[in-house]
């Protein structure tokens, strides 16, 4: 009896020591899994699973490496941003509706293509010497709804300053170029605000307007890039033509605009809200007329930020 008591004692001596043996193994394995240079933990695999880090296990600081790395981002960015821009023309609402499926590493976030696309737009617009958001002071004064309005703010500014009315111009129009770059961005919340009116019933997010919106007008400044170097290469030609130098330019980017802008509203309204053509059809139409009265609400804008700047 004591001798099976003695051999109880010895395997279980043996299982706690075994057991003890295989927990310090485990605790070893756990100590060498690499660590998250970042968030400071575990990792098993070549990325971080709480903060998605590359965890590098043999660091290479080559110049080939650097190249490499450098390549691979240059050409997935790139086939990310020409993915992006064919969709944005060729099918709209389409970036949209694969924004809110989840569906967002193989694009441009919506903001990221709208920059490129205001990138493009005044590099364009300074290239051609088109006015269309870069309104000079002589527009603001003499073509828009509250040009009395600006007229009287203007000679009343430059009487109190002494100088005048050319060296106020210069002045006035360098400030505006600048600031209308990142005001541009201010009529995306007011599109998107005409967008949360038309479809109030269907009780969307507001954040679907905005991105439909940012996507909108990402769409509007590359078109609108298009049609000036249209316009130069063709205004050149009908400039020689008696009657058509003067008016192409403004007939022919005034109707193309609209009907480049009501199609792909009308489109993308379709495929993003999944209502009836009919239903999308008369949307577009008042988007039209969103879109005539953010343009204007955006000059008005860019004149008193210019003119509260000099």
């Amino acid at each position: 009896m004591a001798g099976v008591q003695t051999k109880l004692r010895g395997s279980q001596k043996e299982d706690c020591k075994l057991l003890a043996e295989d927990n310090l193994e485990q605790l070893e394995v756990k100590d060498e899994s690499p660590v998250c240079p970042t968030c400071k933990q575990p990792s098993q695999g070549k990325f971080c699973s709480a903060c998605g880090e590359e965890v590098v296990l043999r660091p290479d600081y080559s110049f080939r490496r650097f190249l490499s790395e450098t390549l691979n981002i240059a050409t997935s960015l790139e086939s990310n941003i020409f993915r992006s821009f064919a969709l944005l023309i060729s099918k709209p609402g389409f970036l949209t509706v694969e924004y809110f499926a989840g569906r967002r590493k193989r694009y441009l976030k919506p903001l990221q293509l709208f920059i490129f696309c205001n990138v493009i737009f005044f590099f364009f617009q300074a290239f051609t010497g088109f006015n269309s958001l870069r309104t000079p002071l002589q527009v603001h004064l003499h073509q828009m709804p509250y040009s009395s309005l600006a007229r009287r703010k203007v000679a009343k500014a430059i009487v109190q300053s002494g100088t005048t009315f050319s060296d106020y111009e210069a002045r006035f129009n360098s400030t505006l170029e600048t600031q209308a770059k990142t005001l541009v961005f201010l009529m995306i919340p007011m599109f998107a605000l005409g967008l949360e009116i038309l479809y109030l019933r269907k009780r969307e997010y507001f954040v679907k307007h905005l991105v439909f919106s940012t996507h909108f007008f990402a769409f509007y400044l590359l078109m609108l890039s298009i049609l000036y170097l249209v316009i130069k290469v063709v205004g050149r030609v009908l400039a020689h033509l008696e009657g058509w130098g003067d008016h192409f330019g403004d007939l022919f980017m005034t109707a193309i605009m609209l009907s480049c802008c009501l199609v792909y509203l009308v489109i993308g309204c379709r495929r993003a809200y999944e209502q009836s053509w009919a239903l999308s059809v008369l949307k577009g139409l008042a988007l039209i007329g969103v879109l005539a009265v953010v343009v204007q609400s955006f000059r008005l804008v860019l004149f008193f930020t210019a003119f509260y700047s000099i």
